[in-house]
């Protein structure tokens, strides 16, 4: 293979003397980037372990908002069985005292007793109709 001609000449020494410059890192400057990155891995870490515990917390609170909306819900139910009881009760006393204020149920004055004799009404058996005559289209 030909090599393309250039202007410049290419020495391979030359070559390899810029390469390794170009990626050549000092050790300190290795030694910061490498304490740099494990303290931003035990920050990443630190804050990991901190979302879970919160992330737990959050989720303890959350099943106690649950079990108090439960009983919330519980109560109503109770008081609205409550309520239309109370209701009742106080339209039977409503009715009640109205009843006795009027004065129409009083006590009677005498007592009658009846017996459970009924007596035995005759009846005639009806005539039975046989045939009707109708007119067609009425």
């Amino acid at each position: 293979m030909a090599q393309p001609k250039t202007k410049y000449k290419l020495n391979k020494h030359k070559i390899k003397e810029l390469s390794e410059e170009n990626f050549k890192h000092s050790t300190k400057h290795r030694s910061k980037i490498f304490y740099l990155n494990r303290f931003l891995g035990f920050v990443l870490f630190g804050t990991m372990v901190f979302s879970f515990i919160i992330y737990s917390f959050v989720v303890d609170k959350q099943k106690q908002i649950e079990a108090i909306h439960q009983s919330t819900k519980a109560l109503n139910a109770e008081n609205i069985e409550l309520q239309a009881h109370l209701d009742y009760l106080r339209s039977f006393d409503n009715i009640n005292a109205k009843i006795i204020q009027s004065g129409t149920l009083g006590e009677p004055s005498k007592i009658i007793e009846v017996n459970d004799n009924k007596p035995k009404v005759e009846k005639e058996p009806l005539k039975k109709i046989t045939k009707i005559n109708s007119a067609i289209g009425y």
